[in-house]
């Protein structure tokens, strides 16, 4: 059963707003778009897995959720849990191409492109075997007795794997429902209710990541983003108020509720309130009354009075 299905995260649509309204000049500009390319694959990747598991079928009940994070010692974000009467499975999900080198000693992950390229990042078993000790000590804290699995999953077929560690698992996409088919199990250690009452917890718990605004997480000054309204049909920034609705000047496409995503990418990449003249200057409007109005229909947080208003916007944990 999926509890918690896939769903883009707003830190991917954050990393893809900074990356287009970071003059490509500027420092922090390639590093913004590499980053909001990874993540957008790595959204891909736990899709495809998603959707794997919703084909599963156990002898056993099981929970399946996307993007869950936890606090133990420290928050781990787990990209995909499982949970089931006999065991808790924490799968870390890759999507890469050509080939990947895992090695230990140093505990390392090589990726070498066709071109020869090749790109460093953290071991993907040395996370799982961080997750899996976070995750036992937060069923600790309350009591539940399971054993926490751990698994690496490449989301696509097309890759060559080079595992020279071994210390856990390594699954190609289409291995996943058969190794699960094939996890050995005896007496289970929950029951009905207490997988459920697991459920509960774990909604209640998860709090996903949320490093806004992403200026701040940086140190990108808020000055340096490119700012103005921008076409939901073609990305143009700075699209033109014409009375009643927006106009994008590059492929005509009008809207009324263009400023909405603008309101909403201030909060996600430029600062935690929002004024009046502030407003005025990342849609680029002239009028304080229009500023004003846009802000109170935005589903907004209000915070003080008269000139020293502010806004803010609460993001769903």
């Amino acid at each position: 059963m999926i509890v918690k299905p896939f769903k883009t995260t707003l830190e991917s649509e954050a990393l893809n707003s900074i990356a287009l309204r970071l003059p490509i000049s500027h420092p922090m500009h390639k590093s913004m778009l590499k980053k909001a390319k990874n993540k957008a694959a790595g959204d891909i990747g736990e899709e495809v897995v998603m959707r794997e598991l919703a084909k599963l079928k156990l002898p056993y009940s099981f929970h399946a959720y996307h993007n869950v994070s936890l606090y133990a010692e420290k928050l781990i974000q787990m990209d995909i849990l499982i949970v089931t009467p006999h065991y808790a499975l924490i799968l870390e999900v890759k999507n890469f191409k050509d080939t990947v080198e895992i090695t230990t000693n140093p505990s390392q992950m090589v990726q070498t492109l066709a071109n020869g390229v090749k790109n460093v990042s953290r071991s993907p078993e040395s996370q799982v075997e961080d997750y899996i000790y976070q995750l036992t000590q937060f069923f600790k804290q309350f009591n539940i007795n399971l054993p926490v699995l751990g698994a690496v999953v490449f989301a696509f077929e097309t890759l060559h794997i080079i595992n020279s560690s071994n210390r856990t698992t390594i699954l190609l996409q289409n291995d996943l429902l058969s190794y699960l088919r094939a996890i050995k199990t005896q007496k289970p250690h929950l029951n009905v209710t207490q997988l459920e009452r697991i459920k509960n917890l774990i909604l209640q718990k998860n709090k996903d990541y949320q490093p806004f605004p992403l200026s701040d997480y940086y140190s990108i000054d808020p000055k340096d983003l490119i700012t103005g309204v921008i076409c939901e049909n073609c990305t143009y920034i700075g699209i033109k108020k014409v009375k009643l609705r927006w106009i994008c000047p590059k492929c005509s496409t009008p809207s009324q509720t263009a400023h909405q995503h603008t309101i909403k990418e201030y909060f996600l990449i430029a600062r935690k309130t929002l004024s009046n003249k502030e407003c005025r200057q990342f849609l680029r409007l002239n009028n304080n009354h229009e500023a004003t109005r846009i802000m109170k229909k935005a589903n907004l947080t209000k915070i003080g009075k008269s000139s020293s208003t502010k806004y803010q916007m609460i993001f769903p944990k």
